[in-house]
């Protein structure tokens, strides 16, 4: 639905600048954002998503809400002190939630049976064993990369990294 949205408005800022075949054109050519729920490897029938880039509760509702079944999540990081009881409704879409940094106890508190990690990689590496054919795990940290990381880019490209070196 965000991407509908998005479309929306691009089509909006654009009316009488372009024409429609170049705005059709657009957005068939138009493949996503890096870093924002962008699709990064199939493997043993497991989808891997980057969402780096989802550093808040709002943006973890929006990916969440874009998969039709319930999700193989990892978050966490820098504590910005937003809280995040805003996703407790949206829960139902978290098949198994493995946190990491310094909000994984906070994460835990709000999804009891929460995963504790110390990083990223352990996070996915345990994803990775407990997923099954047709699981999807989503990288959607809620919260900034300060804790571990330089920024959500570098958060993101090390998540790919290591996705990339899965077997």
């Amino acid at each position: 639905i965000h991407n509908y949205e998005n479309i929306c408005a691009a089509l909006a800022a654009t009316e009488g600048i372009t024409t429609e075949k170049e705005q059709v054109d657009a957005i068939k050519s138009f493949n996503g954002v890096e870093h924002r729920i962008e699709f990064v490897r199939e493997l043993n029938g497991v989808k891997y998503y980057n969402d780096s880039k989802g550093t808040n509760v709002d943006a973890g509702v929006v990916a969440l809400k874009s998969f039709e079944k319930p999700v193989i999540l990892l978050c966490g990081g820098h504590d910005k002190h937003t809280g995040f009881k805003e996703i407790v409704p949206y829960l139902n879409k978290v098949k198994m939630m493995f946190a990491f940094g310094e909000t994984r106890y906070q994460l835990k508190e709000i999804y009891p049976d929460c995963v504790i990690c110390e990083d990223m990689k352990e996070a996915l590496l345990k994803a990775h064993s407990a997923a099954k054919k047709d699981d999807t795990v989503l990288l959607c940290p809620l919260c900034s990369s300060y804790d571990q990381f330089k920024n959500f880019e570098q958060r993101g490209e090390i998540f790919k990294q290591l996705v990339n070196e899965l077997d």
